[in-house]
């Protein structure tokens, strides 16, 4: 029984190696299909760079994607939700150090060297 088992792995391994040698002698006797057969596959990995694989990276690398496909909705989106968030972390941190330095010059008021506006000389001369 284990023979048998043997024989047909080794007809099988053999019928592969078999089919791949048979299918490399026929892309070296025809070297025009061979030609058409790269270049197909060149189209087609292109294809699938700069329209496909953009859209799977967008979410999560939108410069890469954006560098592929520079009009992808996707990557667009993604790219300025992250700007959008660097900003506001940035403007949240600018409007702490102001209350901070505000806090420092206790009494003073920055607002009394500006001239006052026409609605509030109305109000004291009235």
């Amino acid at each position: 029984m284990r023979s048998r088992q043997r024989r047909r792995r080794r007809s099988g391994v053999s019928f592969l190696f078999g089919r791949i040698a048979s299918e490399a002698a026929g892309l070296i006797a025809d070297p025009f299909r061979t030609g058409v057969t790269g270049v197909l596959g060149l189209v087609l990995l292109w294809i699938v760079l700069t329209k496909s694989l953009p859209y799977a990276l967008a979410t999560a690398q939108p410069d890469v994607a954006l560098a592929l496909n520079p009009d992808n909705p996707s990557a667009l989106i993604a790219k300025s939700e992250a700007l959008k968030k660097s900003l506001v972390a940035l403007e949240s941190a600018g409007v702490e150090k102001a209350k901070a330095s505000e806090d420092k010059a206790s009494g003073e008021r920055p607002d009394t060297f500006l001239p006052s506006s026409r609605s509030e000389k109305r109000g004291r001369g009235a």
